[in-house]
Parts: C-alpha cells; sequence; structure tokens
C-alpha cells in the first residue's frame, strides 16, 4: 500500500471494493465480488461526488482532490 491511507467508497450507499484508481477513472466493484468490475470515469466521479451518490474516504489521487476541490468552489 505504499504508505498510503486505506480507501473506502459508497455508490448511492452501498460500499464498494476499490479495485484501482486509473489516470481518468475509478475501478470498482461490488464488496466480495471477484467477477464483476466496473469503471467511473473522470466526469462521472465529478458529477456523483457532486450530488452526494459518490463519497470517498481515505486516499484519492490528485485529480480527485481537484474534482472536489472545484465542485466545492463557489460559482
Amino acid at each position: 500500500m505504499n504508505g498510503e491511507l486505506p480507501t473506502r467508497v459508497w455508490l448511492s450507499g452501498m460500499e464498494v471494493d476499490l479495485v484501482k484508481w486509473l489516470p481518468n477513472a475509478m475501478v470498482y466493484t461490488r464488496l466480495g465480488s471477484q467477477e464483476t468490475v466496473a469503471s467511473l470515469n473522470r466526469s462521472t466521479v465529478a458529477r456523483l461526488l457532486e450530488d452526494g451518490t459518490l463519497q470517498i474516504e481515505g486516499y484519492r489521487p490528485d485529480w480527485v482532490h481537484d474534482l472536489q476541490r472545484d465542485t466545492n468552489s463557489p460559482a
């Protein structure tokens, strides 16, 4: 884990397993699932963070911090 904080992710109130962060996406699966993997691209992550559907606790890459800073800035 290289000293990174563990990451917990909730999508629509349901905790999901983060598989990995990509430069422009988040890859996840349902808890305990070994077969079904899905990804959310950067624009989808931004929209879901903004409306509260996606919640992330712990480590997140810089691009997610940038998205959160942008969505929390006054218009």
